[in-house]
């Protein structure tokens, strides 16, 4: 499969799965970018990378489940499982997510055993939410692809090219064409500390599919941004009536498969590196919303993944989020 099938591929379910009026029905639209350059550039070697290099997602939301007439028996199931009464109201959503993944070295152009698989992944996820005034359940169904036909190859040589960096030379061992399939759920619960100025946010939450099996336990805490509940990791930060608040937090994963460090699942994978059962993961950062659009920064830490015993970087993978909402 090529880039231009795949672009056609997607182009087709979008159509598909798109409502019949979009600019009735979309409440806000938000785009992010991640990347592990942002914050610390000058502390990389030169032709280095950090694992998770890049990513990209599109994401648009809608206040009910109107827009989404031919799934509304799905919205409406997973809100009578989560008892959706009294001061309750549902959101959803579709996203598109772009993600690359390489080595530390870009430099070496045979498969090193001790170090991260090349990759891309390409998802389109169907998103809902169910919140109350202290809680808020998060459902994504996620469907995709990862290899060649994503065209993380052609987007990272022509950044380093554009920027006049070295091109990458290990992209002809990255993973094999692979449909992706999986489910994530996440749920929250604010715990109000100081009035409106301080909340404690313990979550549980998990992942099962084709990308990733998993299972978490962490919290979070908050300062500010009144009484919206703002930190769920698959949705924008809702800042409800717009004050700007900080953030921090971590969990810790119970890992069974996790792409791409496992490899392919279904055909024999050309590189793969076995994963560590059990991680930590960080996140800071801070919202706030100027001149009607909401803005958010996350700079994230992960645990050694896998062992990186030989690698030229550090055991921790980090990375931070800048992203825009845009109400509608």
């Amino acid at each position: 499969m090529t880039f231009r099938d795949a672009a056609c591929i997607a182009a087709v379910v979008l159509a598909l799965a798109a409502p019949s009026d979009v600019r009735a029905n979309w409440e806000s639209v938000e785009a992010a970018l991640e990347n592990d350059r942002f914050a610390h550039a000058s502390f990389l070697p030169f032709d280095g990378d950090s694992n998770f290099t890049n990513g990209a997602r599109v994401s648009w939301w809608h206040e009910g489940d109107e827009a989404f007439w031919h799934l509304r028996r799905v919205v409406g199931l997973y809100s009578s499982l989560t008892d959706c009464t009294g001061a309750c109201t549902a959101q959803t959503g579709y996203s598109v997510t772009h993600a690359m993944y390489t080595p530390d070295s870009l430099q070496v152009s045979h498969v090193r055993l001790d170090d991260q698989p090349y990759v891309g992944l390409l998802s389109i996820d169907f998103l809902v939410e169910v919140r109350r005034p202290t809680s808020l359940h998060s459902l994504a169904l996620q469907a995709g692809f990862m290899g060649p036909a994503t065209g993380a190859q052609l987007l990272q040589e022509g950044i380093h090219k554009a920027t006049g960096k070295t091109r990458p030379k290990g992209w002809s061992n990255q993973l094999k064409f692979e449909p992706n399939v999986g489910l994530s759920y996440s749920y929250q619960q604010m715990r109000e500390i100081i009035g409106d100025l301080f909340y404690v946010i313990p979550t549980v939450g998990g992942s099962i599919g084709t990308r990733s099996v998993f299972g978490s336990i962490g919290a979070s805490v908050r300062i500010g941004g009144g009484d919206a509940l703002s930190l769920s990791p698959l949705v924008p930060s809702t800042l409800g009536n717009g004050n700007p608040f900080l953030f921090a937090g971590g969990d810790i994963r119970g890992i069974v498969y996790q792409l791409p460090l496992d490899g392919n699942l279904i055909r024999d994978p050309v590189h793969s590196v076995e994963s560590n059962p059990l991680i930590y993961t960080l996140r800071l950062g801070a919202a706030a919303k100027i001149c009607g659009l909401k803005l958010r920064y996350t700079y994230h830490v992960w645990g050694e993944q896998f062992d990186k015993s030989s690698s030229v970087n550090d055991k921790k993978d980090d990375w931070e989020t800048l992203a825009v909402e845009l109400p509608l």
